[in-house]
């Protein structure tokens, strides 16, 4: 019983995920908007662990050296496939040294782990300054690609891809605000943000700093830069409250 409920949970998870997210994503969004499904991640194990109580209290009772051997059978067969996978994750740790958020969200597949380890150093390094060099109060509008900056500078943003809320209203503002806020091209791809881009949203958010991805933005903008390394810059927008909105010229 315990099992068939496990794989229904699985099954209806990834039914909906599969069927409605490419063409339905309101249904697809609605049924799974709870997280209903990650139950799964308590149940499996839970049902290994019941699975192997139940082996073990049906082992061979014969003689003594039948249970030695299943017991070392079982015991092989657990701790192996455990510890090379622990002995991986942590080889893997040691090469690159990123966070698995930094992994996720920072870095570019097509970067080789060298590369990937200075883009999370420079990006650790952007953001320490601004931890440093800033008021606590400021708001920055940060690069799409990333969702740790509150984790090292501490500093409120506009917008961030992990902050998503989980009401309707504050779901809808925090889509809204994404596709507003960062230009993408046709194939759903982040561009660089324009002049004119950096001002309309100052005009809006009344961001203090702007930190951009240098992979993606390469041409500096008009703005005062306060700090740079090879992966990140810095640009302070405060002088541009004294420029006048031309939207609102006679």
């Amino acid at each position: 019983m315990l099992t068939t409920v496990i794989s229904l949970v699985a099954a209806g998870g990834w039914l909906i995920d599969f069927c409605l997210s490419s063409w339905a994503t309101n249904w697809s969004a609605a049924l799974l908007r709870f997280y209903w499904f990650r139950w799964n991640d308590v149940l499996w194990p839970s049902l290994f662990a019941v699975t192997i109580l139940s082996i073990v209290e049906r082992q061979p009772t014969n003689s003594t050296w039948q249970q030695i051997g299943f017991n070392a059978i079982l015991l092989g067969t657990l701790i192996i496939p455990g510890a090379r996978l622990i002995a991986t994750k942590v080889d893997e740790r040691e090469r690159i040294k990123l966070s698995p958020a930094d992994r996720s969200t920072l870095v570019m597949r097509h970067e080789s782990p060298a590369e990937q380890a200075k883009v999370c150093a420079h990006w650790m390094d952007a953001c320490q300054w601004i931890r440093s060099n800033t008021p606590e109060n400021s708001l920055v509008l940060t690069p799409r690609f990333q969702q740790t900056f509150k984790w090292y500078a501490h500093r409120a943003e506009i917008a961030s891809w992990k902050d998503a809320p989980q009401d309707v209203l504050g779901l809808l503002e925090w889509e809204r605000r994404m596709l507003e806020i960062y230009p993408r091209s046709a194939e759903g791809f982040g561009i660089e943000m324009s002049d004119e881009h950096l001002l309309a949203m100052y005009r809006k958010y009344h961001m203090n700093y702007v930190v951009l991805d240098r992979r993606i933005q390469k041409k500096p903008p008009l703005l005062p830069l306060v700090y740079s390394n090879a992966n990140y810059a810095v640009f302070e927008l405060s002088e541009l409250s004294a420029v006048p909105d031309r939207d609102k010229q006679p």
